[in-house]
């Protein structure tokens, strides 16, 4: 029988003290809830809601070796990365050539979307795959060997609001922080994959997520394998990063969600927002 404090590690099945784990990075919502005295606005278009918060989608779930274990293997080095690529964006720069293992990327990206999936935070109730794929997740996190990318596409792009002249639109600044939480997403409302629906089966599962400026696509069964020549794939064996660009409004769910969070802003005063993961069919 478990103890009144302690309960079982969901990534090392031990029992014992659990950490309050993130899904996502927790210095990334700093960065964003630090110009309003750590508060930030979360927008949930499935209750047509928006509310004022401070939390970060902490949740227990991963002991003390564990979350050490995703901060060292992956959160610490997404992190860092994605502040270079972003600083890079933000100065109008290419991103190109940055030294990042496409593989290491893809299972930080596949980290925070096992975790979202097993969290017990109310930011990521509408988010949840299925018992076998948490399982093939979770092998792939744990197995250096494994490949993420052998089962899993990985697609990654910047956004940018190509009307934006200064004044109107969202500036590159503005993308940076505003985060759109994981999401599982109906295909047919993916604008980059209508040529390639022909051959998807029921069993397909597509996740996206918008941090710090950048698009990220995760699917499953990784059947696109002729995809790993077009734009923004991640490939196998890849060891340079180069991040093409998309207009935002070729996503017309994340563009809501910045509206709504705009709107936000100018009634409540509050200058960036996160969106719970509201897309679904």
């Amino acid at each position: 029988m478990i103890g009144k404090n302690l309960t079982r590690c969901r990534f090392c099945d031990r029992i014992g003290n659990l950490c309050n784990s993130h899904a996502i990075p927790n210095g990334l919502f700093k960065i964003i809830s630090r110009s309003d005295s750590g508060s930030m606005i979360v927008l949930d278009t499935r209750a047509k809601s928006v509310r004022k918060t401070s939390d970060t989608g902490g949740s227990r779930i991963l002991c003390a070796n564990c979350e050490s274990y995703f901060n060292k293997e992956f959160d610490g080095i997404l992190q860092n990365k994605l502040k270079e690529m972003d600083k890079k964006a933000c100065n109008g720069e290419i991103i190109k050539d940055i030294e990042f293992a496409h593989e290491k990327f893809a299972k930080s990206v596949l980290s925070m979307f096992w975790r979202a999936a097993i969290s017990n935070s109310g930011m990521y109730e509408y988010f949840s795959v299925g018992h076998n794929l948490s399982v093939l997740m979770k092998s792939i996190l744990k197995d250096s060997q494994l490949s993420c990318l052998s089962s899993f596409y990985v697609r990654v792009f910047r956004l940018i609001d190509r009307c934006f002249d200064g004044e109107v639109g969202f500036s590159p600044s503005a993308l940076s922080n505003f985060i759109f939480m994981p999401a599982l997403v109906d295909l047919s409302l993916l604008s980059f994959s209508h040529a390639e629906l022909q051959n998807t089966t029921p069993e397909c599962v597509k996740m996206i997520m918008v941090i710090k400026g950048f698009y990220i696509e995760v699917c499953y069964p990784n059947f696109f394998y002729l995809g790993f020549n077009m734009s923004g794939f991640l490939r196998p064996y890849g060891e340079l990063l180069t991040i093409p660009v998309v207009d935002i409004f070729e996503f017309p769910m994340i563009v809501d969600a910045m509206v709504k969070g705009y709107e936000a802003h100018v009634k409540r005063k509050v200058s960036h927002s996160v969106a719970k993961s509201s897309a679904g069919p």
